[in-house]
């Protein structure tokens, strides 16, 4: 079982953790030990989370199994087994049910591999930990992670009473709550100080931020910058992100008439669409928006239609 203490909590529902997802912004999903979920809401004005009234709802997949729609389907023993259950390098899918004839519990579910190397307690060699928000202000999507917390070299978290996790795996990477917060990306927030990571944590947060459906008005609120600027925040995050969620996410915020213009251009393979943004942008005139973002805008649409093609070819 996870048994990090940070991110246990007590929802409507009774104790509750987080569900880890590819990307989050203002929105949780945590799930009881039986099964229940409900999303929790982060207000990055006021720094207050508030649950959703409602759970979440039930859906079923194609073969009729009971689940949530949770970044694609989740079913609802998987659900439970993301949040409470720690999970081994090189497990798989396949989550055991000890008892099948016994309701959803985490107390029966497991993963095919456990986590077997706990280094949860003692100092490792070489170990080197930094105050999160003393280096670079981390973030779990708009939630400022509290500034008590360290991240160790090693990709351990020290909570602010001195307790040590190397925190549990998904989607490749390890991940640990913070309270208050949500879950931290280990993985990539373990750098030594003289260590900067390769991508800003101002582009992570708009990774998670596209990623997750928000805006780049939603992003400029809540680092504090120019519209403009979040918009090109946007455009570099794109690069990170996989085809299909561009295809989601790109044309709602670059609008339907410049999305198809760009389709319709890499369709009939015109060289401009590969060329400088300045020769392109007076063909793209009429279905651009006026204002500082127009440039950023265009490009965060032509990397997420562009990006289709090597997503097609493959």
């Amino acid at each position: 079982m996870i048994a990090w203490r940070d991110g246990l909590e007590r929802g409507p529902d009774g104790p509750v953790r987080q569900v880890p997802t590819r990307h989050v912004w203002t929105s949780t999903v945590w799930v009881t030990r039986y099964g229940t979920a409900r999303r929790r809401f982060f207000n990055p004005v006021s720094g207050m989370w508030s649950w959703a009234p409602e759970f979440l709802n039930l859906v079923e997949d194609s073969i009729g199994n009971s689940g949530y729609a949770i970044d694609w389907f989740t079913s609802v023993e998987r659900a439970i087994a993301l949040a409470w259950r720690r999970r081994g390098v090189g497990s798989t899918a396949t989550i055991l049910n000890k008892k099948p004839a016994e309701p959803p519990s985490a107390k029966w579910l497991s993963w095919n591999t456990n986590d077997a190397t706990l280094d949860d307690g003692g100092p490792l060699r070489g170990e080197v930990w930094t105050p999160m928000t003393r280096t670079w202000a981390w973030r779990c999507g708009a939630a400022l992670v509290p500034p008590a917390y360290k991240i160790s070299s090693r990709g351990r978290l020290m909570s602010p009473n001195g307790a040590v996790t190397r925190g549990f795996l998904f989607n490749g990477r390890r991940w640990a709550a913070a309270r208050g917060a949500g879950l931290v990306d280990l993985t990539s927030a373990a750098r030594r100080p003289q260590d900067a990571p390769k991508l800003a944590p101002r582009i992570r947060a708009a990774i998670d931020a596209l990623g997750a459906g928000a805006s780049p008005t939603d992003l400029a609120l809540v680092l504090g910058v120019e519209l403009s600027t979040a918009w090109s925040y946007f455009a570099l995050a794109a690069a990170n992100l996989d085809a299909d969620t561009l295809r989601r996410r790109v044309p709602q915020l670059v609008g339907g008439r410049l999305w198809r213009h760009l389709e319709a251009m890499r369709a009939r393979g015109d060289p401009l669409l590969g060329g400088r943004l300045l020769d392109l942008a007076p063909v793209c005139h009429d279905a651009l928006h006026t204002g500082a973002e127009r440039v950023a805008m265009l490009r965060l649409a032509r990397l997420a239609v562009t990006k289709q093609i090597g997503a097609m070819a493959s």
